[in-house]
């Protein structure tokens, strides 16, 4: 984590390679109106703090020349577009609105945010003072919705509108931070020294400052998204899915990257949740990302299968097989956000049933499609459904 704030002031997650992009585009702004927007900043009356954020904007400028001197800037207009627009919405919204700082500096701190991708398969984002945000394509196609996607940039940006990198400065020793530009270089070439990349690390977990910053910057991004568009419950499904991916990688790639140096915790992703409560905000995981939400899709001869992730649970049959799936998406839906035990979901006379209330009602219909009988299939239904809950019970408390 400290390696992060020394470069950046943070980078939000890591992986290696990339997964399928289930994403919806967001819709596109004219980029001569985002900029304007952002050319309207707060005026900065106090000469220090001015001094301050003229300093921020010096030292990450100078930052983001190593980078892109290092990295490749991605070619997909479609991928800087989409980050572009909906990182300046969250931009304006930093630059223009109180925010609760938990670590860092608790002024509003405005930039001239710059947002751009670079190529590459790693399952990253990071930013540098004053602003200058970078994201990997992996993360791009990593991300399930426009949602997960405005998390990632919110708690980037609130590293930046925090000022982590400076607090980390302040905070520092002397003799830590005259090695801060070879970490620097070192990173930015994919080659750190271990021996200087564990020092620091060891000092940034002893000092509690990579709890601090990242709680902070998780806050921060949820309080930018409650003043968007978008959905908060998405940083939730990403940690959570990203943390789920984490666990099928071998052990030496679990201690690199944002593995190592931002470790997604179980406690992080619970206190995630005790803020989303705390605002009132329902936790409903399938409006935020497709891998917790029950969908329909059509089969042959009128047929229509629900799926949860990639699992089936049940087809439909007969004349009325759309209508009888969409009623029961919203019910599955329903069930599944509310994450119940496996002993809630039951088997009653010719249905499935969540605490009294059906589930699906098992057709002749349904059991002619599933080639079976109407007793076999309920069976069936409930043990697709049991284990669903299962995986998912998995993911969300249980695979931390």
């Amino acid at each position: 984590m400290l390696l992060n704030l020394a470069v950046a002031s943070a980078l939000f997650w890591s992986g290696q390679g990339a997964a399928p992009n289930n994403q919806t585009p967001a819709v596109q702004k004219p980029q001569a109106t985002i900029a304007a927007e952002q050319d309207d900043l707060p005026q900065v009356t106090d000469k220090k703090h001015a001094d301050e954020l003229k300093s921020d904007a010096e030292q990450g400028k100078k930052y983001a020349a190593e980078v892109e001197k290092q990295e490749k800037l991605s070619k997909n207009k479609d991928f800087q577009d989409r980050v572009a627009h909906i990182g300046q919405q969250l931009a304006r919204i930093a630059n223009h609105n109180d925010l609760i700082a938990l670590w860092g500096d608790k002024r509003l701190n405005p930039y001239h945010y710059e947002f751009k991708v670079l190529k590459g398969d790693d399952i990253n984002a990071f930013s540098l003072p004053g602003g200058h945000i970078y994201v990997y394509e992996g993360l791009l196609d990593f991300v399930e919705s426009d949602d997960e996607l405005a998390g990632v940039l919110g708690h980037e940006i609130s590293h930046a509108r925090f000022r982590h990198v400076a607090m980390f400065e302040h905070e520092a020793s002397k003799s830590a931070i005259w090695q801060i530009p070879i970490i620097i270089a070192s990173i930015l070439a994919h080659n750190a020294d271990v021996a200087i990349a564990s020092r620091l690390e060891n000092m940034s977990e002893q000092s509690g400052w990579s709890i601090k910053a990242e709680k902070a910057a998780d806050f921060g991004g949820l309080q930018i998204l409650m003043k968007s568009n978008y959905n908060p419950v998405a940083m939730l499904t990403f940690m959570e899915r990203l943390a789920a991916r984490k666990r099928f990688l071998d052990p030496l790639e679990r201690t690199l990257g944002i593995f190592q140096t931002h470790p997604i915790s179980r406690d992080r992703a619970e206190t995630m949740m005790q803020n989303l409560r705390a605002y009132n905000i329902p936790i409903q995981r399938s409006k935020a990302s497709p891998s917790y939400r029950v969908v329909a899709k059509d089969g042959f001869d009128g047929a229509v299968s629900l799926f949860f992730s990639s699992h089936k649970l049940y087809t439909f049959g007969g004349t009325e097989a759309r209508e009888r799936a969409e009623l029961a998406v919203h019910r599955l839906n329903k069930f599944f956000d509310a994450v119940p035990e496996l002993y809630d979901v039951t088997a009653g006379d010719d249905q499935i049933v969540w605490r009294g209330n059906m589930l699906i009602a098992i057709e002749p219909s349904d059991a002619e499609v599933a080639k079976t009988t109407p007793q076999q299939l309920k069976r069936q239904t409930l043990g697709a459904i049991k284990q669903s809950l299962y995986f998912l019970a998995y993911r969300v408390w249980d695979g931390w």
